[in-house]
């Protein structure tokens, strides 16, 4: 994984970036797309998810496909 952190942030570093830059709310992006590594296809957006309520981030999290606007509200949907 060592090689990863040169080139890429881990879930929990992700939110914790968005928190720092003190945006209200973070859609994340570049994951259940495809299967890279050696976890479960849904594990970085179960470990951000666990992040962003522990620090206070609001996460967007849409279907595939699913339009987001003004009143969207995410759904644990992996």
């Amino acid at each position: 994984m060592q090689a990863w952190l040169d080139i890429h942030m881990t879930a929990e570093d992700a939110v914790r970036a968005a928190r720092d830059l003190g945006t209200e709310q973070m859609f994340p992006l570049h994951w259940a797309t495809f299967n890279l590594q050696y976890h479960d296809w849904n594990e970085p957006i179960k470990r951000a998810t666990a992040e962003a309520a522990r620090i206070g981030v609001q996460l967007i999290t849409p279907r595939v496909g699913e339009m987001v606007g003004s009143d969207f509200r995410s759904i644990t949907w992996w």
